[in-house]
């Protein structure tokens, strides 16, 4: 990536944390979770907190991976750098996954708002082990990666994911409606290089009652089960952070992953 994409991405970063609540979820969101079979679909990325959030202008400098997976192969998302909506089409019957990866992205703070961008996240580890390095008093200097995931459905066929191969992602692997009426068991699955990232903090949300987060772990496997009220998108988060060994440049590397989805009404 060139050196002014990521000064402009610092300069974002920065606005951002000067608000009471940084905003930190990145998503893609389709114009439908449900489309007829040789539909086109609207794809818009979206950067805010619990589906609150602005549209991004499509970056090409940054994008390493926008493309749409169907049954059969994967295409690129057509769209224009600058402009906030891509497009794809469905154009075979069957489960679709949408998926963005960006790269390159920097970040820096000064060491009050990366230590409370920290705390907000739940990465105590990375607190400490900041503290040990005598760093609790330095500016953040953090590289990022963006991994976005959309499951869309053509045709009657359910919703279905899959892993992707993104640095960081999360899968979605089963919706048990069985034993409720109104409330689904959501399982998914958290991936880091391909394996299972166990530990990781997941936060879903649902577009219809933003207000209420639910928190989970994953366990050994990288799996986190949710109990969900409600029909409509949700969005499903992971934070993952490292050292930064490799760049001169930043101290921390981070991939945010998400996902969004649709459950139907019962």
């Amino acid at each position: 990536m060139n050196s002014p994409a990521r000064f402009t991405a610092s300069l974002l970063a920065i606005a951002f944390a000067l608000t009471p609540a940084a905003a930190h979820e990145f998503w893609i969101m389709p114009d439908a979770f449900r489309v007829e079979v040789g539909a086109p679909v609207r794809l818009t990325l979206n950067h805010g907190e619990r589906f609150d959030g602005a549209p991004v202008p499509r970056d090409d400098r940054v994008i390493d991976r926008y493309t749409l997976l169907a049954p059969s192969g994967e295409s690129n998302a057509a769209g224009m750098s600058g402009r906030t909506v891509s497009f794809a089409r469905c154009t075979e019957p069957g489960p679709h996954i949408a998926v963005y990866h960006a790269t390159g992205l920097s970040n820096l703070l000064t060491a009050d708002a990366f230590h409370a961008y920290l705390k907000e996240e739940g990465l105590a580890q990375i607190i400490e082990m900041r503290r040990e390095l005598g760093e609790a008093d330095q500016p953040g200097r953090e590289i990022y990666e963006r991994c976005a995931k959309s499951v869309i459905s053509a045709g009657e066929a359910d919703p279905e994911d899959q892993p992707v191969a993104l640095p960081y992602e999360i899968v979605l692997e089963g919706v048990d409606r069985t034993n409720d009426a109104v409330l689904a068991t959501i399982t998914a699955r958290v991936l880091l290089a391909g394996l299972p990232a166990k530990n990781a903090r997941v936060v879903a949300v649902a577009q219809s009652s933003p207000g209420d987060l639910i928190e989970g772990t994953t366990d050994a496997d990288g799996r986190v089960t949710f109990e969900c009220a409600g029909a409509g998108a949700w969005m499903l988060t992971s934070l993952h952070m490292a050292r930064a060994d490799e760049d001169p440049d930043a101290d921390w590397r981070s991939l945010w992953a998400s996902l969004t989805f649709s459950l139907d009404p019962r």
